[in-house]
């Protein structure tokens, strides 16, 4: 099956111009949102306080390769997926940034 606004050899990447989500706030959608555990079980689950949890999912704090690798072997969302989230939302910030 082949979707007709879909040609391909196009790309469906979305545009540079549109906002990126901090990892924090992906994971909330993606997870927690989701989740019927609530932000004190989840934390245990990955070993982090209720406060690191809390300013994840607020995008105070960046994602880090050790607690993406947590992320990924407790909700089974890799790793890469969690950096990746992380420096497009780096990106497009540092972008917007030299706009101003």
């Amino acid at each position: 099956m082949t979707l007709d606004f879909l040609d391909e050899g196009k790309s469906a990447e979305r545009p540079a111009y549109l906002p990126r989500s901090h990892a924090g706030e992906v994971f909330k959608r993606r997870v927690v949102e989701q989740s019927k555990l609530t932000i004190e079980e989840i934390a245990a689950r990955l070993c982090v306080s209720h406060y690191y949890l809390s300013l994840f999912i607020n995008g105070q704090v960046p994602v880090t390769i050790d607690f993406a690798s947590r992320l990924e072997a407790e909700f089974l969302i890799s790793a890469a997926a969690w950096m990746n989230y992380q420096k497009a939302y780096d990106s497009y910030r540092n972008a917007s940034d030299k706009a101003l």
